[in-house]
């Protein structure tokens, strides 16, 4: 029991419950169910097979008694000496031969007395016999079809008749026998069709599907109307003397349980095929069969679900204890304030909730020292950065950059002037908005035209620039964050145009919606970034990361995280860029009106 329990005993406890009570529920009830089922489909195959079996039996015993009674209505008329001197006469005129079968009609009688049979007709070449009801003439078109099966005198063939759409619309089974007229030039013979309808009457008295043929015929009768005339869709050795099988086929594209058997015809060659399908059984046995899997699938899910619930809710409370005290051992003391159930998990966390006070409160007068201390650190170096900073007065500085330009302009030297009046103003800008959280879009954008300004007098001819605005847009009237643009001018001089010797171009371009959005899009003709490189930095854009230690992604993470906080999540910064194409900018701000 020790060898057992003692590696049990390592796993979580949520895994050792789902190791002693799945399959305790699980193993038996899916044995049980699949043995109950299967037990079960099996009896209710053989039933349904048996039954197949049974009327399919029944058919061909109501078939054999009507082919037995046929037979010997032709045996009796074939024999009948009196019919046989009327068929052999030559009658001289038309009066003769109509009193000789006026006085013989037996025909009526067996039509009325026997239902199964359809109609009695005598074909014969003697045309001194005028045509009546039940004897016929003999034409090349009925000698090929019935005349020229029973050429021997009293032989017999079993046939189909013709479907006549006017008459009689669907196939008959039909005898055709000779009469033995050995001594007179005449020939004749007898039709005894079977009523379909009569073998309708007798056969199809449940929902069973019934299908009969004759040899490898098509299909003469079937209780489902539309299959008369069309081939047995079903799985038939014509080759073989008695042909039966049963069970699952199928039959029409779909699984029928059925049986199908031949009956050799009375005194002929020739076969009868006999086919009973349900069509209804194999589905039936099929719901059946998915109604108990699905009752053995919630016998199963329905415990299992329930233990699955148990063991995570239990899991969770015993997740959370732990947790709260490693939480609590590092010094986080903000854990949960209750814990779910009423047990002896419960009253252990009310333990941990009284050291935790306890802890609290020792600490707390801990951090209050502290915090007085602190206080008046803070206090003392308030103190140094305002002596600092009232040591650098801006407008010492602006004086001395003005006196320094009218030196340079009176040495002739322009461009040292031109290049401190730009910086003086960048200066000036800069300082003025260094504690501003707004500006007007039009000071922005003179300030980068201040700072390309002295970015050319450094690179001359390596750079060219321009700042495009919308017609009938006054950037004066719209607010912007101040210092925002200028990081992403810098990165386009400085990184996009690192390596170009000449002609190199930076574009600021100002569009809106004139609605709610303002774009600026920042474009330079550099040597771009590989994709690996873009990708990089876009994510550290997209998912708000620290920066890394290249100046370039410190100055756009900070632009970043100003638009977030001051405008929201649903304006962004946006980098295109491709190697030897350059890198495209682009910001999608509000659209905010000068107040």
């Amino acid at each position: 029991m020790f060898h057992i329990t003692k590696p049990v005993s390592r796993m979580k406890i949520k895994k050792q419950m789902y190791l002693i009570f799945i399959p305790l529920i699980i193993i038996p009830v899916l044995f049980i169910g699949t043995y109950l089922t299967t037990f079960f489909m099996k009896a209710l195959y053989k039933q349904t097979s048996t039954q197949l079996e049974s009327d399919n039996i029944r058919v061909k015993s109501i078939m054999l008694d009507c082919l037995i009674n046929v037979y010997n209505i032709s045996t009796d008329l074939i024999s009948d000496n009196m019919l046989k001197s009327i068929l052999t006469t030559t009658y001289l005129d038309a009066k003769e031969a109509n009193n000789s079968l006026n006085n013989y009609n037996p025909y009526e009688d067996y039509v009325q007395n026997y239902s199964f049979i359809s109609s009695i007709t005598v074909y014969t070449d003697n045309t001194t016999l005028p045509e009546t009801k039940y004897i016929k003439h003999i034409n090349p078109s009925i000698y090929k079809q019935l005349v020229s099966k029973v050429l021997i005198p009293s032989s017999c063939k079993w046939a189909y008749s013709s479907p006549d759409t006017a008459v009689n619309p669907a196939r008959e089974l039909m005898l055709i026998r000779s009469f033995q007229t050995v001594q007179s030039k005449y020939k004749a013979i007898v039709v005894i069709k079977i009523s379909n309808n009569f073998i309708k009457n007798r056969i199809q008295n449940n929902d069973l599907y019934t299908a009969i043929s004759l040899n490898n015929n098509p299909v003469f009768f079937s209780t489902t109307r539309s299959m008369q005339g069309k081939p047995q869709d079903v799985p038939i050795d014509y080759n073989t003397d008695y042909y039966q099988y049963k069970g699952l086929f199928n039959f029409q594209d779909a699984n029928v349980l059925g049986h199908v058997s031949s009956l050799p015809v009375f005194q002929s060659k020739d076969k009868l095929y006999i086919t009973t399908i349900d069509f209804e059984a194999y589905r039936n046995i099929t719901k059946i069969m998915i109604m108990c899997i699905a009752i053995i699938s919630l016998a199963i899910f329905i415990p299992l679900a329930g233990i699955l619930l148990y063991t995570k809710f239990f899991s969770t409370r015993v997740n959370s204890l732990r947790t709260a005290m490693r939480s609590a051992a590092m010094g986080n003391f903000d854990v949960i304030e209750t814990l779910r159930g009423d047990d002896e998990l419960t009253e252990t966390f009310a333990d941990l909730q009284y050291m935790i006070t306890t802890l609290k409160q020792k600490e707390a007068a801990m951090f209050e020292s502290k915090l007085k201390e602190k206080e008046l650190l803070n206090q003392q170096q308030r103190m140094e950065f305002k002596i600092l900073s009232s040591q650098i007065n801006p407008h010492f500085l602006y004086n001395t950059l003005e006196t320094i330009r009218m030196l340079a302009i009176d040495a002739g030297t322009m461009n040292i002037a031109s290049a401190i009046k730009l910086l003086g103003k960048s200066m000036h800008y800069v300082l003025e908005n260094a504690e501003t959280f707004s500006t007007t879009l039009k000071n922005e954008l003179d300030y980068i035209d201040v700072y390309l300004q002295i970015q050319k007098l450094r690179f001359e001819e390596r750079l060219d620039y321009k700042i495009e605005l919308p017609d009938d847009f006054s950037a004066k009237d719209y607010q912007i964050l101040p210092l925002l643009l200028q990081p992403i001018v810098e990165n386009a001089v400085l990184h996009g145009l690192e390596n170009v010797s000449k002609n190199g171009y930076v574009s600021v371009i100002i569009n809106t919606d004139f609605n709610t959005k303002l774009f600026i899009d920042i474009l330079d003709n550099g040597t771009g970034m590989t994709s690996d490189k873009l990708n990089h930095l876009n994510r550290l854009l997209t998912d708000n990361i620290d920066y890394d230690a290249d100046r370039s992604s410190i100055g756009l993470s900070n632009i970043t995280r100003r638009i977030r906080l001051f405008y929201g999540e649903s304006y962004y910064m946006k980098i295109i860029s491709s190697t030897e194409k350059g890198t495209h900018v682009q910001l999608v701000l509000p659209l905010i009106p000068n107040q």
